[in-house]
């Protein structure tokens, strides 16, 4: 199918062959969909000599490069496409091919945003859970503002080209401990450009940058791991257990939920007789026992309790937890 149609195309891949004059028309996996929305339209790739020999794969269809006008909120589409920088000492060859596991990667990872309306932005991350090729230990994403491409402006609005960088399972693990900017910002020193590297083991396997990485842990972690309430009680009737806060606390509850739920770990409200600890989970659920509360909450529902938990009564949410909501001292 022809692109020549479509008022995005030539803006996005001028974006791309600018820095790569001599591979104009670059190579491309896939032909644009019916409209957009459902899939990427393309996957681009171009071959890479600096900082070393590597293959640039970039998404085109995130950005909606079939809009001839911005939308209301200026942004092309969902606002990005994704890029993934591969290292390959082949690739210096003209005759070499990119591998095709990359562009089913973005492909896939272009279907979850559009079927889940999945937005990402810089210090992301993306628990993929299994390896993305055989004989390599990376099995995750980091998510940096690509450093060479930037953003671009299209007719449908301002697109973000956003690089993927591969991690490890300890790699992830640090990230979220840490701070995800600043592991991917240590990352990016030692493999300048945010390539992925497929042969590497973590970060944390060098003694030097371990040392790095556990004293960024130990002075900036992310999140509170607990709060002290003015007034906390937690009781259970009629099967549903009710959750009495004070006003500020409650206000506040749902950003510490968010952090500590982002990177996995839980959360704590202490009163002075009562405690009640958050978790993450598929589903809500409770267990009581004394004055001490377990509540595992899907993250899908603080939207919900966000919302609720911002005047003083009796709210409901998710359905089964009641809470009770007073005056601060």
């Amino acid at each position: 199918m022809s692109t020549s149609f479509l008022p995005g195309w030539q803006p996005l891949l001028e974006a791309c062959t600018r820095h790569y004059p001599d591979q104009i028309p670059p190579m491309r996996a896939g032909s644009p969909g019916a409209h957009y929305g459902t899939r990427l339209d393309c996957v681009l790739a171009f071959r890479a000599l600096r900082p070393v020999p590597h293959w640039l794969f970039v998404s085109a269809g995130l950005s909606d490069i079939w809009a001839a006008s911005p939308g209301e909120d200026g942004k092309a589409g969902m606002g990005f496409e994704l890029t993934f920088r591969l290292a390959d000492p082949f690739a210096e060859n003209p005759d070499s091919e990119p591998p095709r596991w990359p562009v089913n990667l973005l492909s896939k990872l272009g279907s979850y945003a559009f079927g889940y309306q999945a937005t990402l932005e810089p210090a992301d991350f993306i628990d993929v859970g299994a390896a993305f090729t055989e004989g390599t230990e990376i099995r995750h994403l980091g998510v940096i503002a690509d450093p060479e491409l930037g953003t671009v402006q299209l007719p449908g609005g301002k697109a973000q080209f956003l690089q993927l960088i591969g991690l490890t399972d300890d790699d992830l693990q640090d990230l979220m401990n840490w701070q995800p900017s600043r592991f991917l910002d240590l990352y990016q020193e030692v493999y300048p450009g945010g390539i992925t590297h497929l042969d590497r083991t973590s970060l944390r396997g060098d003694a030097r940058l371990r040392a790095r990485i556990e004293t960024g842990i130990a002075k900036e972690s992310r999140g509170t791991e607990a709060v002290h309430a003015q007034q906390l009680r937690c009781m259970e009737w009629a099967g549903k257990l009710i959750v009495t806060l004070n006003l500020s606390t409650a206000r506040g509850l749902v950003a510490h939920l968010e952090r500590r739920f982002r990177i996995k770990e839980g959360f704590s409200v202490t009163g002075k007789d009562h405690e009640v600890q958050f978790a993450a989970g598929r589903k809500f659920n409770y267990q009581l026992t004394g004055n001490k509360a377990r509540i595992t909450l899907p993250t899908a529902a603080l939207a919900d309790i966000r919302a609720k938990l911002q005047t003083v009564g009796r709210h409901e949410a998710p359905t089964g937890l009641h809470w009770h909501v007073v005056e601060d001292e």
